[in-house]
């Protein structure tokens, strides 16, 4: 019989991230487990879904509190997690489930919000009690050397499965250097900076055929509409639909930019790696200094330097044919890092 292990996640709509990266552990592991991905939002969709089993404990409620106290309350009376090997993908779901690690066989949490994203008191509280879950798995260096006097703290990046592309995707391209802004458009994720970065550069570079397209959705994408409907630029400034993975607009991108208030680790960084495609990052404080190595695979500006990160693109335009096709193979290189083989066979000596 195959160990059961259930994967929890605060929500299953929102296909990147996160969850994107719980998808693909899931997928993985599968093949050697039985393994299940639990929401704690209610869903309209549940089941299997790509190959893997959902569900969910249909909670419903705008405050996150609320959401955490329900889960509380199915652990105790609802939902049966003893002598299951557990993996949790928020801080504040492993919080809830330490409660219960006595009957738990095996207890994961992996670290995709960053350190810096959490109050005091309670990256005070993650350090008591982490102590006592199996392993802390952390994606970057920063986050492990937080966790380094602790022997259950590793470090395993996050890791990209290959999709094939639908020819419905394979959109014309629009002349030009495209460069995208990829994921939700949330303030931490610095989608006005991005903006207003777009119109800096192309007040400088007038004569350049330099596009910028911002892909995704959420909370501020009317606040975005309404900025790019009044620049100067709009023409060159385009909104896109939320996508599910990079490969969907490959033939559209030329390369990725990174401009959020803080990341843990960076997927889009690593899948636009896969397609042999640079990242235009600024130097924040975590994440992409761990991907990107700078000028080979892709380019680190100081942090938010709008005129340091313009010159990096102008002369990334600037290289000969030879020089952009080294700088595309070098990104492939990269990625084998990221390769999803190796890090199941990582995932593999954790759990067994």
């Amino acid at each position: 019989m195959k160990k059961v292990i259930e994967l929890f996640v605060y929500s299953l709509q929102d296909k990147r991230g996160t969850e994107n990266a719980t998808y693909s552990l899931a997928k993985g592991l599968a093949n050697f487990y039985d393994v299940r991905v639990i929401s704690l939002l209610k869903q309209d969709e549940v089941g299997v879904l790509e190959g893997i089993c959902t569900s969910s404990l249909n909670i419903s409620s705008k405050y996150k509190i609320v959401v955490y106290l329900r889960f509380l309350f199915c652990l105790l009376f609802k939902h049966e997690i003893k002598n299951k090997i557990v993996i949790s993908s928020s801080p504040y779901i492993t919080t809830i489930l330490i409660i219960f690690r006595s009957y738990i066989s095996n207890l994961i949490t992996i670290e995709h919000a960053p350190y810096i994203h959490f109050n005091n008191k309670f990256n005070f509280l993650r350090r008591k009690i982490y102590k006592y879950i199996d392993y802390v798995v952390c994606l970057s260096k920063e986050e492990c050397a937080i966790f380094n006097d602790f022997s259950n703290s590793i470090l395993l990046p996050n890791f990209i499965i290959p999709h094939k592309v639908k020819e419905s995707y394979k959109k014309k391209k629009k002349q030009g250097f495209n460069i995208a802004f990829l994921g939700r458009f949330s303030p931490e994720k610095g989608g006005e900076r991005f903006i207003r970065f777009a119109e800096y550069f192309l007040e400088r570079n007038q004569e350049s055929n330099v596009n910028f397209y911002m892909i995704g959705d959420g909370p501020l994408l009317s606040h975005f509409k309404e900025i790019i409907e009044k620049s100067k630029y709009k023409e060159n400034i385009l909104l896109y639909p939320p996508i599910k993975n990079v490969q969907e607009v490959s033939a559209i991108i030329d390369a990725n930019f990174v401009c959020s208030d803080y990341e843990s680790f960076g997927l889009t960084i690593v899948e636009f790696m896969m397609l042999g495609k640079p990242t235009f990052s600024f130097d924040i404080d975590n994440g992409p200094r761990n991907i990107i190595s700078d000028s080979y695979n892709g380019y680190l500006a100081s942090k938010y330097d709008f005129e340091k990160m313009s010159k990096v693109i102008e002369n990334h335009l600037s290289l000969s044919d030879s020089e952009t096709n080294e700088m595309k193979q070098n990104c492939i290189s990269s990625f084998k890092k990221y390769d999803y083989r190796n890090a199941y066979s990582y995932w593999r000596e954790l759990i067994d």
